[in-house]
């Protein structure tokens, strides 16, 4: 068995008697290590020669070319909403109802408060406030307005005084998903030349969500031209339930062809909606 002295023994003779191998050995390593060095220096030498009027060029290019962070700021920002052609529609003698139909163009943006106002004959009314669903169709209306002289609709106009925009990320399900709308039906009446239109449906809340208000837009054609729009609401609506709604409208020389009942609904406000 060995003990540390005689391996101590054997590891020095073993150095002593090799020690010109080990010094020869020693050199070659040596050399090798230079070796590398100078062909590590020299390989990125020239690299760095090569590669520097590249970098120069791409470092001045970055810094006459920043980028357009106003132009991208605007491509994310939510459209304007977008007007159709607004409908003057007399409902009784000196008597006018304004329809300006609106579209949200964003997909993902609610024109969650717009306070709008119209003005005709040079005349501003009274300003209101309504709210667009994302990629939302609606119209806005000025009822029962008084005018000196019979308007036209070329001379009627809308702006927006202001709007409050709500980023969405989801817009599922919106407000047309939510409701159902069954057994339509209108009736008339007249009274010299003007007519009174009756309108009735069956609404019914096919969501889980209870709301305090429900509104719903009863819309009356004379083929494809708006010339009515009037509102019916159910307060409260539970979830599941069937109401029967509404409305009447009287209209002038224009005669009504078709109805159409589309939900009002601004889904996206949490304040509206409760649990029983």
């Amino acid at each position: 068995m060995l003990d540390a002295s005689t391996i101590w023994l054997k590891t020095s003779y073993f150095f002593l008697s090799h020690r010109n191998d080990l010094r020869k050995w020693w050199v070659i390593v040596l050399i090798a290590i230079v070796v590398f060095l100078v062909v590590f220096a020299f390989t990125n030498g020239i690299l760095y020669l090569i590669n520097t009027p590249h970098y120069s060029s791409l470092i001045g290019s970055m810094a006459s070319s920043p980028l357009d962070y106003t132009s991208i700021r605007q491509q994310n920002m939510p459209q304007a909403l977008e007007f159709g052609t607004i409908s003057v529609v007399s409902v009784s003698q000196g008597r006018y109802d304004l329809i300006a139909p609106v579209r949200n163009p964003n997909a993902q943006w609610a024109a969650a408060s717009v306070e709008y106002r119209f003005s005709i004959q040079g005349y501003d009314l009274e300003s209101d406030v309504d709210f667009v669903l994302p990629e939302g169709q609606k119209f806005f209306v000025a009822t029962n307005v008084e005018l000196g002289q019979t308007p036209s609709a070329q001379d009627a106009r809308v702006a927006i005084l202001g709007c409050d925009w709500e980023h969405i990320d989801n817009t599922d399900p919106l407000a047309q998903e939510l409701f159902l709308v069954n057994n339509i039906s209108f009736s008339t009446s007249s009274v010299g030349n003007y007519g009174v239109y009756r309108v009735t449906a069956d609404v019914t809340n096919d969501s889980f969500l209870n709301f305090w208000e429900a509104r719903f837009a009863v819309v009356f054609f004379n083929g494809d031209q708006v010339v009515g729009v009037e509102y019916a609401t159910v307060e409260p609506f539970n979830a599941g339930e069937t109401q029967a709604i509404m409305v009447q409208h009287g209209i002038g020389a224009d005669d009504v062809t078709s109805v159409a009942v589309t939900p009002d609904v601004n889904i996206l406000d949490t304040t509206n909606t409760f649990v029983p």
